[in-house]
């Protein structure tokens, strides 16, 4: 696993509601690990962690965007999570694409694992 596949994949796990395992990997980040309340202000009033809510045109969870998003796994051969769009499993998601990329050894293929990583992050 890369660096920053790992990276991304502990971010990822902040993302989720909190749990006792999260923890260390907080302070492995030189974080303080958040509490159900300081997790519910951050990702249920403020900030919703869900892509489709940002995405789409109409500024609601699921919907079209949702699918889309789904589509985007589906086109790199992974199967899609029931919450494609949650920012955990986007993370993991990069995280994934990173090692992919990482472990190909053929160049084109390795191209085109880099974009889609870069169509990830900016599409």
């Amino acid at each position: 696993m890369t660096r920053r596949a790992a990276l991304f994949r502990a971010l990822g796990a902040l993302c989720e509601a909190p749990h006792p395992a999260h923890a260390p990997i907080a302070h492995a980040l030189g974080l303080r690990a958040t509490d159900a309340s300081g997790y519910t202000e951050a990702f249920v009033f403020q900030l919703p962690p869900y892509a489709s809510i940002y995405l789409g045109a109409e500024g609601m969870l699921g919907g079209e965007a949702r699918g889309r998003i789904a589509g985007f796994w589906q086109a790199v051969g992974i199967s899609p999570p029931g919450e494609p769009d949650h920012l955990a499993a986007l993370l993991s998601l990069y995280a994934a694409l990173d090692e992919a990329e990482e472990d190909e050894s053929e160049p084109a293929r390795r191209v085109m694992r880099r974009e889609a990583k870069g169509a990830l992050l900016w599409e």
